[in-house]
């Protein structure tokens, strides 16, 4: 897939699709801050108190994430 005359790698079409499916469904996209929220940038997730699945232990990293997926992460910790 091409944009401005630029390939677009297939991780980033996701984001955008992901991004186009929520506008629809009202949603605002949402791009995570810089700590990984569901450790608090330490890398070690609360849930599994193990090395955090979402930044892979970095604590720092930030990515795209949909809305949606935030907000069951959130509701996953808060259940804990």
């Amino acid at each position: 897939m091409k944009y401005k005359g630029k390939k677009i790698s297939r991780k980033r079409k996701q984001e955008l699709l992901e991004a186009r499916s929520n506008k629809e469904m009202g949603f605002k996209t949402y791009y995570k801050p810089k700590t990984c929220p569901l450790c608090n940038g330490t890398g070690i997730s609360y849930i599994t108190n193990d090395t955090c699945d979402h930044c892979k232990g970095k604590g720092s990293k930030r990515h795209f994430i949909s809305r949606i997926a935030y907000e069951e992460a959130m509701n996953e910790v808060e259940m804990k």
